[in-house]
């Protein structure tokens, strides 16, 4: 069966590698791994992604020829292409943990989710390129500049790690702090409100007492003793609904 190899592909048609690599590879970067065939590797890296890349990836390949040699796109240099290819993931997170350390940043909710939306991605990226370059530093034990970048790649990683706990951290906080406000504003209106019904229910009595009392003259209704009476049994009406509206509560 013929293998068709009109398909576009991320490398580069000027590298001369086997066949198979771009076989293998098409438009799409897929995970990050690492491609070995006849003394040939091919490393598969995704460039530091961010959230407005809504999970499309771009790809940093990485080639070692059967002689040891570096090739690299889009950072040339190889070995040194690699260098920058993690200096990407390091700025990255340095720019979002600067952001975190704005004054008032742990009071803007909004920063504080566009951190979370951008350092997640982050994370997840910065994890696989990790396993990946571990990866290479087992097929490469002796390469002291490959050991570098593996302990370059873990300190963004731990770096990224971090980031997002801090930020979930202080999101929790001020949901927290929220919903305390909220439940405060809630006691106060609730206590406003018992006021209310204590004065209402201490001039109850009075208020009815005088609108009976209003449908006759009110100098006649001044006049008489009793009136006096009545309106002293009114208050103490309403202070017994006030001492059972405490008791109750």
């Amino acid at each position: 069966m013929k293998t068709d190899r009109s398909h576009p592909s991320l490398i580069p048609k000027q590298w001369q590698i086997p066949q198979i690599f771009r076989d293998r590879l098409g438009a799409d970067p897929g995970k990050q791994r690492i491609m070995a065939e006849e003394g040939h590797y091919l490393i598969i890296l995704h460039r530091a992604p961010s959230a407005a890349d809504r999970g499309n990836r771009e790809a940093a390949l990485f080639w070692i020829n059967e002689n040891s040699e570096w090739k690299s796109t889009p950072h040339g240099g190889g070995v040194n292409g690699l260098i920058e290819h993690i200096k990407e993931y390091e700025n990255l997170v340095k720019g979002l943990e600067e952001g975190l350390e704005l004054p008032h940043s742990s009071e803007n909710a909004d920063l504080l989710h566009e951190i979370h939306d951008e350092v997640t991605p982050l994370l997840r990226a910065s994890r696989h390129m990790l396993n990946v370059l571990q990866e290479l530093r087992q097929l490469f034990p002796e390469n002291r500049k490959i050991l570098l970048l593996r302990d370059s790649a873990i300190n963004v990683e731990r770096s990224s790690e971090l980031l997002l706990t801090d930020t979930k951290s202080t999101l929790d906080f001020m949901l927290a702090q929220s919903s305390m406000k909220q439940a405060q504003e809630a006691h106060n209106a609730t206590i406003e409100a018992n006021k209310l019904n204590r004065l209402a229910a201490f001039f109850f009595p009075i208020i009815t007492i005088c609108a009976v009392l209003s449908i006759e003259d009110p100098a006649a209704v001044l006049s008489r003793p009793s009136t006096y009476g009545i309106v002293l049994a009114g208050l103490l009406l309403g202070l017994t609904l006030i001492t059972l509206l405490r008791s109750k509560r």
